[in-house]
């Protein structure tokens, strides 16, 4: 579902936004649709049950989430300057998300290896 969004969001950016936003807007926008997509194709290969893919799901919506309302507070005109901080906030979030999914692969790859001893 996700990549479906991103997708549509793509597009959306690329043909109804062109001529609406200012570059730095649209080029900001455009970077919440590539982290969207990123992290919706590393969904897919998580259980979606797991604590990686709540902290992925937390983080798109903080980080890319908070980059769509911000780059077009022109065009929606609400008051969106307080989501400058929850950016930050949703990429650390995806950080921690991809460490510890790191961290899980490492551990289970270390008890096959003692296993297999």
């Amino acid at each position: 579902m996700l990549l479906a969004i991103s997708i549509g969001l793509g597009a959306f950016g690329a043909h109804g936004l062109k001529d609406l936003l200012p570059p730095a807007s649209l080029e900001s926008y455009k970077t919440g649709v590539d982290y969207l997509m990123a992290q919706a194709l590393g969904l897919l290969a998580l259980n979606h049950s797991t604590l990686v893919a709540r902290l992925l799901l937390i983080g798109i919506a903080c980080f890319s989430g908070s980059i769509f309302l911000l780059s077009t507070q022109s065009l929606h005109g609400l008051s969106v300057a307080w989501l400058g901080p929850v950016t930050p906030v949703g990429g650390l979030l995806l950080m921690v998300a991809w460490a510890l999914c790191a961290y899980q692969l490492f551990i289970s790859k270390s008890e096959k290896t003692a296993l297999s001893k």
